[in-house]
């Protein structure tokens, strides 16, 4: 299980990819406001993506793939503005890519199992 984020925190990486980790993504990691990479892959973490990391707006790099994440995408993450890259495929989310995130200038990469014979989520960008 993720621990919580107690409060404010200068950390700027987060790499917890491939630790076997169980349960949702805290929602007290919108509290860490100067990240910038965030990495939680090949987790078995489950839930829905927390709205509150539209609150880390100085994230440039999003990791979520290979989990168990549900739900849909939270379009309040088309608010992250600096976002170069985020991953979301290999999970059990529903819905779409919001449309407002296709639209992020900085975005260079975005993954989401939207292809192939059983589309996990529609994409429009």
């Amino acid at each position: 299980t993720l621990p919580e984020v107690p409060g404010k925190s200068a950390l700027r990486i987060l790499h917890l990819a491939q630790n076997d980790f169980t349960g949702t993504i805290p929602s007290s990691y919108g509290r860490l406001t100067k990240l910038v990479k965030l990495g939680m892959s090949h987790n078995s973490l489950s839930g829905a993506i927390p709205k509150e990391l539209a609150s880390l707006t100085r994230l440039l790099y999003v990791d979520l793939l290979n989990n168990k994440l549900s739900g849909r995408i939270p379009v309040e993450l088309s608010g992250l503005v600096n976002l170069k890259a985020i991953t979301f495929h290999g999970n059990n989310l529903s819905g779409a890519v919001p449309a407002k995130m296709c639209v992020i200038a900085s975005l260079i990469y975005i993954a989401a199992d939207c292809g192939g014979l059983m589309p996990e989520i529609s994409c429009s960008c």
